[in-house]
């Protein structure tokens, strides 16, 4: 399961800042990086040991989250979806108390 803060992320009314359906980075500027240093099952994708950035397509129930094996990308505008290595989509949650940093927690 992988939880997503989504009122830490977004700030404007939802669909402002990260367009609903289309894909955003996850973090501010440059993509999010993921380092896995053991192979791990994302949804039904076993994904390698490495380095990935992240990137997410927001919606008001359900976001999809995105590895992808491009690197050093700025934003969204590099990104390439044939460097998808895989695709999960995940239920929104919101927490009861208002976050400042941006967290997704794997489980």
């Amino acid at each position: 399961m992988v939880l997503v803060n989504q009122r830490a992320v977004i700030r404007l009314p939802m669909g402002k800042l990260a367009p609903n359906g289309e894909v955003w980075r996850s973090g501010a500027n440059e993509a999010a990086e993921l380092t896995l240093y053991a192979d791990m099952t994302l949804g039904d994708r076993i994904v390698k040991a490495g380095t990935y950035t992240l990137a997410t397509i927001p919606r008001e129930k359900e976001w999809t989250i995105i590895v992808n094996s491009g690197l050093n990308t700025w934003g969204s505008y590099f990104y390439k979806e044939a460097n998808d290595v895989a695709r999960i989509k995940v239920p929104v949650t919101m927490a009861n108390e208002s976050l400042e940093a941006f967290s997704i927690a794997f489980n």
